[in-house]
Parts: structure tokens; C-alpha cells; sequence
């Protein structure tokens, strides 16, 4: 079997990484993992849900780990007015002296703090949604992730104040810089926050951004959830989270995408048990030869859950939009309430959008719905 270049070429990236920083050391997940990235390869376009998105050129460059930051204007990442807890992480990166922490209920470190410091809630989760076997891209982030967050809200605790999490790449002009982040979010029962997560990166460079985010909400939590990407004109984003709900846990998931070269949003949302709700949104605002693809699963495993998904966009001059948005219901799930929707606004004939909403339905007490359209603005509207 022909060997696959793209594989060893991102495994020799990490080939000088100390063991010792390793978030996983069992050396059989460990293995399990590797196998399964040597097993299959990474996305293209004849997987199913990327064959509208060519990322052949993610493999083009030659990726940087490693360099001193320097000039970083971190003020200008920051939210007016905003009262925040703020982490800020540079090239996947803590930078302490940057962050602050005001909320006193909140356990909120980086992750490789937290795995040495809360070792048995750090063990329960990680990993528990078993992400890494998503795509070579989360295998290779579960292996070899340098750091990220870990947030974790004690039962019964809401946090009134915001958690900004900042995530920066900064690049050097001629050499790009790869960075992956990990994140670990945890909501005991009747607990409730609320997340701002930011990436962005210098417009000047080129990076890649492999981001992977579990999400573990607890009984009766409630998490909102807002993501902000304004990545720069060269840079590359790859941004999964996976999400497991307990008993009537909600969920509301707000996604806003203004920039960057290529970025891709996989969300996943299963429903562990009874009366969940989750709301996913999004909009995405596409222009240049921008492509921004979003992939939404929505897994109704159990009964009496509700979901809702509305992405909304614009798109301008030659960029490309992909949205595939999938709804299961298992046989069990009686009592689904779940709804989908997809709208697009084409400004130029030369825009494209690939919108495919999808039911699969094994339960027969349901009321499930969804639609899609793209079109553009009538030429003979004036404005008033």
C-alpha cells in the first residue's frame, strides 16, 4: 500500500515532542488512536459530508510549532464593557499574564494545569465523547495537543459573569504556524455559564488552527455558547466541538463567521437522556474566494429532547458556503421536537452555496421539519 504522504508529513511534525506532555499517557488509548489515524486518511472529497470542501491546500504549506511571541497587541482582542473572566492563548499557548479570573464558583485553568491539579474529573471527561475518532484531524489533536482550557462549574453554581476565551495565531509572514487546541468544558447539575470562544490570527500571515472542544453538560445545566471567528485572509480553521447532554440539560450554541481563508465548523450534539433542548445558530457573512463549510449532527437518541438549527448568510464575489445539517432520531425517541433550517442571500453570480438539510427518522411520535433556500437580492430593489 502506497504510503500516505500527507499522514507522514503531519507526523513528523511532532516527531520531537516530549512524552511527558502527552494529555493522554495510557499507552492503549494512546494506540488505539494512532491506529486509527494510520487506518484512514484525512477527509477529502470523496468523504461524504467534505465533498464540497477541497482542503488540499491545508497540505500544502510547511508548518512552523514553535517561535518567540512578540508584539502581540492583546487589548485590541478584548470585548468593550465586557465583565469577563479572560483566558488568552497565543499559537495554542497560555498566556497567564494576559488572562484573569474574577468569578470565585468557577474552576477554570489551563489544561495542562488542570489534568495535574483536578486529576479525577480531568480522567472522567476527557475524552469521553470520544472525539478523536471523529477524522484524522481530531486523532492528531487528541495525540498531540500542546494545551487548551478546562472549565468546570461546580454543581448547583451560576456564573453571572462571562468566560472570554481568546485564542490568537500569529504567524510569521513567510513560514506557517500550526497550533492545536484542546478544550474541556464541564457544567455539573444546576449549574449555568456562558462562553464567549474568539479565533483570529495576524491577516498578514498564514496558519492553521486545529481546534477540538468536549462539552459535558451535566443535569439540569444550561450553557450558552458564542463563537466569534475572524481568522486572517491566509489562515486555515478547523473548529469540532462535541457536545453530550444529561437530563434536562439545555444547550444554545450562537456561531458568527466574518473571515478567514477556509473554516470549518463541525458541531455535534447527542442527547444522553430525556428532555434536552439545544439551539444551534449561526451566521456567516463570505466574501473574496472565502469557503466557510458547517457541519451540524444532532443526535436524538432519546425521547421527549427538542432541537432547533437556523444558519443564516451572505455571500459575496466568488466564496463558497457548505452547509449539511443531519437530524437523527433513534426508534426510542418518542416525542422529538426537532427543526432545521438554511438561508442563504447570494450578492454576486459567481457565489456559491451547497446546502443539503438531512432527516433520518426511526421514530414514529415526532414532529420534525426542515427546509432550505439561497437566492439573490431582486436588482430593481431600491433603496429608501
Amino acid at each position: 500500500m502506497k504510503k500516505d504522504i500527507n499522514k507522514e508529513k503531519f507526523l513528523s511534525y511532532f516527531n520531537n515532542l516530549d512524552e511527558k506532555n502527552f494529555l493522554i499517557k495510557d499507552e492503549k488509548k494512546r494506540k488505539k488512536i494512532f491506529d486509527f489515524y494510520q487506518k484512514n486518511d484525512f477527509p477529502n472529497q470523496k468523504t461524504e459530508n467534505w465533498k464540497h470542501t477541497n482542503i488540499s491546500q491545508i497540505f500544502k504549506s510547511s508548518y512552523n510549532l514553535n517561535y518567540d511571541i512578540k508584539n502581540i497587541d492583546f487589548e485590541k482582542y478584548l470585548i468593550p464593557n465586557l465583565n469577563a473572566n479572560i483566558l488568552v492563548f497565543v499559537n495554542g499557548i497560555f498566556q497567564k499574564e494576559n488572562s484573569k479570573i474574577i468569578s470565585k464558583d468557577l474552576i477554570i485553568e489551563n489544561l495542562k494545569e488542570a489534568k495535574k491539579k483536578y486529576l479525577s474529573i480531568f480522567d472522567e471527561n476527557f475524552e469521553k465523547t470520544e472525539v478523536s475518532l471523529e477524522n484524522n484531524f481530531t486523532a492528531l489533536n487528541t495525540l498531540f495537543a500542546d494545551d487548551g482550557i478546562f472549565i468546570y462549574v461546580p454543581k448547583n453554581k451560576v456564573i453571572k459573569e462571562n468566560i472570554h476565551l481568546i485564542f490568537i495565531s500569529d504567524g510569521l509572514k513567510k513560514k506557517a504556524f500550526l497550533s492545536q487546541i484542546r478544550n474541556l468544558i464541564i457544567l455539573d447539575e444546576n449549574s449555568k455559564a456562558k462562553i464567549i470562544s474568539s479565533y483570529t490570527s495576524s491577516k498578514l500571515s498564514k496558519n492553521f488552527t486545529n481546534a477540538v472542544s468536549e462539552i459535558i453538560l451535566k443535569s439540569n445545566s444550561d450553557l450558552e455558547l458564542n463563537i466569534l471567528e475572524d481568522e486572517g485572509n491566509k489562515s486555515f480553521l478547523l473548529n469540532n466541538n462535541k457536545v453530550f447532554q444529561n437530563k434536562n440539560s439545555n444547550f444554545s450554541c450562537n456561531t458568527i463567521t466574518i473571515n478567514g481563508n477556509l473554516i470549518r465548523n463541525d458541531l455535534s450534539v447527542s442527547f444522553k437522556e430525556e428532555f434536552c433542548k439545544c439551539s444551534l445558530n449561526a451566521l456567516y457573512l463570505a466574501d473574496k474566494k472565502q469557503h466557510f463549510d458547517n457541519f451540524v449532527f444532532v443526535n436524538h437518541e432519546n425521547a421527549n429532547c427538542k432541537s432547533e438549527q437556523n444558519y443564516r448568510g451572505i455571500i459575496d464575489e466568488k466564496a463558497i458556503i457548505v452547509f449539511l445539517g443531519k437530524i437523527f432520531v433513534a426508534k426510542n425517541s418518542q416525542q422529538t421536537d426537532a427543526k432545521q433550517l438554511n438561508k442563504n442571500v447570494l450578492l454576486s453570480d459567481f457565489a456559491k452555496v451547497y446546502s443539503k438539510p438531512q432527516l433520518e427518522i426511526y421514530a414514529d411520535d415526532v414532529s420534525c421539519a426542515h427546509g432550505s433556500s439561497t437566492g439573490q437580492l431582486d436588482k430593481d430593489l431600491k433603496m429608501r
